[in-house]
């Protein structure tokens, strides 16, 4: 689905971060719907989630929102260290969260607004671009 204002693309995220990073395209708006964060510290699917987000939070402009899913309030320490992964990918953000009841997983459930802030992109705390 597209028109002049949005497109809603239903396809490998990393291979269009890829692609609009080359084409140096900016959105003032990207909603991740990835899996849901893992419980568990490090792996692979931390070192998935660590691309694609901070991919994705260098496609928006200062001012630009990345919408996400964290995981169950219950999970605190994955919700710790999804924050603390955010903080550290080297893109000045700011993070909010709010909370709502997701009768299908009946649990509360974490959901993060992250807001591109002025500043130059780094390398974040392990060395990724």
């Amino acid at each position: 689905m597209e028109t002049e204002q949005y497109k809603i693309i239903v396809d490998d995220a990393c291979k269009w971060l890829k692609t609009y990073k080359e084409e140096e395209k900016q959105f003032d708006i990207i909603f991740g719907d990835l899996t849901d964060i893992p419980v568990h510290e490090g792996g692979d699917t931390w070192d998935f989630v660590r691309t694609v987000v901070k991919a994705a939070l260098s496609l928006l402009p200062v001012g630009g929102k990345y919408y996400t899913h964290c995981n169950g309030v219950s999970a605190k320490s994955a919700v710790q260290y999804f924050e603390k992964m955010l903080n550290s990918l080297g893109v000045p953000i700011e993070i909010q969260q709010t909370q709502a009841h997701v009768p299908s997983f009946c649990e509360k459930w974490i959901f993060y607004q992250v807001t591109r802030k002025e500043g130059p992109i780094t390398d974040d705390v392990n060395g990724d671009e």
